[in-house]
């Protein structure tokens, strides 16, 4: 029942937060937004991404625990046949893809937020991609990356 009720809390700072993101379902009356559709509200364009991203995430860190009990019965030599298997399956089921599809809805509906979460300094034009990196280093005061 707390996991139950963990989850369900989630999901409902998910709804909410990703309608701040993407607000659907209302429009604005007087200077005021006004839901009128409020299906549309807790189904707006971000919820469900942002609800499996976080279904996921919980599941890769419990899978990256068991990843790294079993890595360490392996360094120790304690039943390395059962360890072996567990760290292997651990490994493969983390490999899920759920923080690109995150990353392409920011694309998609909040390309300013993008620019700014990869430190991009200047303008691209459209229909031209960002230079790409592995790793960068914020210069502020110059406004570059190092």
């Amino acid at each position: 029942m707390v996991a139950f009720g963990a989850h369900l809390s989630t999901v409902w700072i998910l709804i909410a937060n990703s309608w701040m993101q993407t607000p659907a379902g209302g429009e604005f009356i007087n200077g005021k937004f006004v839901v009128q559709d409020y299906f549309q509200a807790l189904l707006n364009p971000f919820s469900g991404h942002s609800i499996l991203h976080m279904f996921f995430a919980t599941l890769e860190t419990s899978l990256f625990v068991i990843g790294g009990i079993s890595a360490w019965y392996i360094l120790k030599g304690h039943k390395q046949e059962f360890f072996s298997k567990s760290l292997k399956i651990a490994l493969a089921a983390a490999e899920i893809w759920v923080g690109h599809v995150s990353g392409e809805q920011v694309r998609r509906y909040q390309p300013t937020k993008l620019a700014a979460m990869e430190s991009q300094w200047e303008t691209i034009p459209a229909g031209q991609a960002a230079p790409w990196s592995i790793a960068a280093w914020p210069d502020e005061k110059g406004e570059k990356n190092d």
